[in-house]
């Protein structure tokens, strides 16, 4: 305070991305005495002795010999050191002084130290504000949705939008907003398959839970779910409008009731997240893929009923996209399981491109391939049909109607998971030698002459149609 001494650090390294440092560029507090031409290290500790204030006869600095960064003092008549502030979760930071009074940073508060009492206070800070951002006002949201969803009749449609949900006309109509929640982000809103029902996802109770809008009767929407533990990732209705399902952060796929309120964990996967999850047409099973061991994705079918799952593909071969066919009796998906090797001429190996396919599984064994070439038939001139007997006429002398049957529901899907591997079919084409060129196969005499690179054996001449496709042919027979 006198000026006649300087105490400081000769390095800084409080801005470093690591605590705890006990190395070679760790400060120390030094006091430097210009008529006496010394330095003296007066904290010579292995820890960061850092930020010093010199106030009357003592010097106050902080450290973190004790791990958590606090305020220490150092009196120059006694050398002795000691802790003044004890805090046991924040470090003390940036602190300095006028010589009367030392303010610092901990926990995001603000403090201020009496060094003669040794006791620190906090600071109340109160920030006046216009609430600019806070202010209620009308957005145009057209161009910030997140997701649509169509009604089963194609009139409407369910958008979401800068965390709202809207009931929008695909022509001509009024756009309502059906969620009206400016303090929770609502997405992924999906219309029922019925119709009568749009279900969404918020986070108004500070979790993420579903909410369930009367699509037919309007009024203020519904939570669905309590007490959700994780984030839910996204959501779809059974094809029957009775349950949803929903995928979260804890790698869960939960069966929703939203009539009952209740819900049930399908099942759990710790490894990996489920994806491609789909209902089948009955909503008694579920697809979806998960990866095996070595990191190759698995399709598989789940019985819901019966809480079985059972393997479609092998972990030979990394497959996704499972999706049931309309009449439930097929599952079409992706794999990466042509091997078609390609022979660099460069490098003189083999390289494998273009391994995906689209391949379609029989669910039944009764299912035939309807890849199946079928065998013409003669076809013999039936015999006349014979007149077919009038209707008898009705009330008022008009032909009596038939009663309009009333629509079936979805046919139950049969699936026998038994051979299942063996009733897989690929529907992409293209074949082994010809995959990613077109190769002429017209029948003409095999030459033993020398074959161009990337041409089935046999061939002789390679030429460009257009850009990415080659034609190979066969060489002419030879001359005798």
């Amino acid at each position: 305070p006198d000026g006649k001494k300087l105490a400081y650090n000769r390095v800084m390294r409080e801005f470093r991305t690591w605590k705890y440092y006990r190395g070679g560029m760790a400060d120390d507090v030094w006091v430097y005495d210009p008529k006496a031409g010394k330095v003296e290290n007066v904290t010579d500790n292995a820890a960061q002795d850092i930020f010093p204030m010199w106030i009357g006869d003592e010097i106050f600095f902080a450290s973190d010999r004790d791990m958590i960064m606090n305020i220490f003092v150092y009196n120059t008549k006694t050398k002795k050191t000691e802790k003044v502030t004890d805090f046991k979760e924040y470090d003390v930071k940036f602190p300095s002084t006028d010589g009367k009074t030392i303010v610092f940073e901990n926990g995001g508060w603000l403090y201020k130290l009496d060094p003669k009492t040794r006791q620190a206070t906090k600071i109340p800070v109160t920030l006046a504000s216009d609430d600019v951002y806070g202010r209620t006002e009308r957005k145009a949201v057209a161009d910030k949705r997140t997701g649509m969803s169509l009604a089963p009749d194609g009139a409407r449609m369910v958008v979401t939008a800068r965390g709202e949900v809207f009931d929008v006309p695909v022509e001509a109509g009024v756009t309502r907003n059906i969620s009206r929640t400016p303090g929770s982000n609502d997405r992924s809103a999906v219309w029922s398959p019925d119709g009568k029902w749009i279900a969404w996802i918020g986070d108004a109770t500070g979790e993420t839970e579903i909410y369930l809008y009367d699509a037919v009767k309007g009024g203020d929407p519904v939570q669905v779910t309590k007490g959700t533990d994780t984030y839910i990732r996204s959501l779809q209705w059974s094809p029957d409008s009775k349950h949803i399902l929903y995928g979260d952060r804890k790698n869960r796929l939960v069966e929703v009731d939203p009539v009952a309120k209740t819900r049930r964990t399908v099942m759990e996967n710790p490894e990996a997240e489920f994806r491609g999850v789909q209902y089948s047409p009955d909503s008694k099973w579920i697809t979806y893929t998960r990866p095996a061991k070595n990191e190759m994705n698995i399709i598989y079918l789940y019985n819901l009923a019966e809480g079985k799952e059972y393997p479609v593909t092998e972990r030979w071969y990394n497959s996704g996209s499972p999706t049931f066919s309309t009449d439930g009796k097929y599952l079409i998906f992706t794999s990466d399981r042509d091997l078609n090797p390609q022979y660099s001429s460069i490098e003189w190996n083999y390289s494998y491109t273009n391994m995906s396919g689209v391949y379609m599984a029989m669910l039944a064994k009764d299912t035939p391939s309807p890849l199946i070439a079928k065998d013409p038939e003669v076809k013999v001139e039936a015999d006349a049909p014979k007149e077919a007997p009038k209707a008898e006429p009705g009330k008022g002398g008009k032909p009596a109607q038939a009663k309009a049957d009333k629509p079936a529901g979805p046919k139950a899907v049969k699936i026998d998971p038994d051979g299942i591997l063996d009733r897989i079919v690929k529907l992409s084409s293209g074949t082994a030698a010809c995959a990613a060129r077109v190769c002429s196969t017209s029948p003409r005499p095999r030459t033993t002459s020398a074959r161009t690179p990337g041409c089935p054996s046999g061939t002789a001449t390679r030429k460009r149609s257009s850009p990415g496709a080659a034609t190979c042919s066969w060489p002419p027979p030879a001359r005798r």
